[in-house]
């Protein structure tokens, strides 16, 4: 049986550690490609980190985490410093 990741918030643990992940990689993608701004009003214990934690994991270019959900790593440059908030 896997294990539930309680109060991880690190995306390459999660993946590396066979512990169960709900697949949002999708909202992932939606998210850096649709809007300039997001606010994120979630009650505590409610996943922020760990989506920003695998929103940094998208730009490292490790293509292994990502493999099983068919996401494309976003690696170019003008997406990075676009979500880092450059200009």
């Amino acid at each position: 049986m896997r294990k539930l990741p309680l109060g991880i918030q690190n995306f390459r643990k999660i993946r590396d550690g066979d512990y169960v992940y709900i697949d949002k990689t999708q909202y992932v993608y939606n998210i850096i490609n649709s809007a300039s701004y997001y606010f994120l009003p979630r009650p505590r214990r409610f996943g922020k980190s760990l989506l920003l934690d695998t929103i940094g994991e998208a730009f490292s270019g490790d293509k292994e985490l990502f493999k099983a959900f068919g996401f494309t790593i976003l690696t170019t440059a003008s997406r990075s410093t676009r979500l880092s908030g450059s200009t």
